[in-house]
């Protein structure tokens, strides 16, 4: 297993990260065997989110991942934040990603890969607002958003 290159994240994160296939296979089994719902993997640097320097998988470590979670009856999910993890997810043979990626726009190559793969997506609206400098009430005052919520979750994101 590997560590990311900057110090803060050593120090103060305790992500687990595995750098071969064989490790991969061997974590995921260990997880399923902890009781894991399922298997969420990282496909990002964290340079979109201002930590880089996370350890990323390459894509034969990725899809030993993908496949052992999927031999284990499992769903594989994606952590996201960026175009390229959220392809590279897919092509992975990933059931989802969470998060959005908001580095640029999805290509139309891009959303009909998605459509063909029957992934879902969780976008975490909150937290992707957030970081691109709104905040959760500006979100809630969206009519795109707030015609889909209950008064109790606009309350809610109201407050948050």
């Amino acid at each position: 297993m590997s560590s990311s290159s900057n110090l803060i994240i050593r120090l103060f994160f305790r992500y687990p990260s595995v750098s071969t296939s064989e490790e991969a296979t061997k974590f995921v089994a260990k997880q399923v065997a902890k009781g894991a719902d399922y298997i969420k993997i990282f496909i990002e640097d964290g340079t979109c989110v201002g930590f880089p320097g996370l350890p990323v998988l390459d894509n034969e470590t990725l899809l030993a991942a993908v496949d052992e979670a999927h031999r284990l009856k499992k769903m594989a999910i994606a952590h996201v934040t960026i175009l390229e993890g959220a392809t590279r997810a897919i092509k992975a043979g990933c059931d989802g990603w969470a998060h959005l990626f908001f580095d640029q726009q999805p290509t139309p190559e891009f959303v009909a890969e998605m459509t063909a793969s029957g992934a879902f997506m969780i976008p975490t609206l909150v937290t992707i607002s957030s970081a691109v400098g709104n905040n959760a009430a500006e979100l809630a005052a969206d009519k795109r958003v707030n015609s889909k919520l209950t008064k109790k979750w606009l309350d809610s994101l109201s407050e948050a």
